[in-house]
């Protein structure tokens, strides 16, 4: 949580990538949401999670989209055509 303060304190009102190990963002979004412990497994490689840091409230809008990769990239399963 320290981290994430600091990197939103440090960039106000711009986007900001953060690159990191899946056990990382389950953990922030875990803390993000109040869920329980380990709520937040199996983000995919390259998988996109989305984080709003607005002052001390963290809202999650997204976790493990991906969208934007070749399915071949991917476990979740290929939408319905």
């Amino acid at each position: 949580m320290t981290a994430i303060n600091a990197i939103a304190g440090r960039h106000r009102d711009q986007c900001v990538a953060v690159f990191t190990h899946g056990g990382v963002i389950g953990q922030i979004l875990s803390d993000a949401t109040g869920s329980r412990p380990f709520a937040f497994l199996g983000a995919d490689n390259g998988s996109i999670s989305h984080l709003v840091v607005h002052g001390e409230r963290w809202i999650v809008r997204r976790f493990n989209d991906t969208a934007h990769l070749h399915p071949g990239f991917t476990t979740a399963p290929e939408p319905v055509i």
